[in-house]
């Protein structure tokens, strides 16, 4: 029979992060700008009282973020604090409807205030495993367009994920 002891600190990530990176001189660093705005940029600027610079990595069937040579890795409740909801004023998704049971058919609405004629939309499905799904090639934007384009006769189904 055998037994096994094991010790460890179970710290949140900002405070992983600040135990391993060196920190004695501490030069401000340019965050990303969408990282800088997240719950857990908001927590690591502040364990560490510095900006540090990260890039979000996925390798190994695990999402990481680096800042040079140190890799952190992130725990699903750690890698949902880099979402956010941000508003962007210029672009704009509408849906028929609020609320869709499963399997009803529904398209999008697609409105942007300083459209170019250089424009394109593309519709992703990042999925919280990092798995990158293409919902619509891309098409150029008109105003008022719609997804999927009405010449398609096709359109997308709600579903229930798990």
């Amino acid at each position: 029979m055998f037994f096994v002891a094991l010790s460890f600190k179970n710290l949140d990530f900002a405070q992983r992060v600040k135990e391993r990176l060196p920190l004695e001189t501490c030069q401000a660093e340019k965050q990303n700008t969408y990282l800088a705005k997240t719950p857990l940029f908001y927590k690591l600027n502040s364990a560490l009282d510095c900006k540090k610079d990260f890039r979000l990595i996925r390798q190994n069937q695990a999402w990481y973020l680096a800042n040079n040579q140190h890799l952190f890795i992130l725990k699903s409740g750690e890698l949902e604090e880099l979402f956010i909801s941000s508003l962007n004023k210029n672009i704009s998704l509408l849906a028929p409807k609020k609320l869709f049971r499963e399997g009803e058919g529904f398209s999008l609405k697609i409105n942007a205030t300083y459209p170019t004629s250089q424009d394109y939309v593309t519709l992703l499905n990042v999925y919280e495993n990092g798995i990158v799904t293409l919902l619509q090639p891309s098409v150029k934007y008109q105003a008022g367009m719609q997804l999927p384009p009405v010449e398609n006769q096709t359109e997308f189904k709600s579903s229930l994920l798990f």
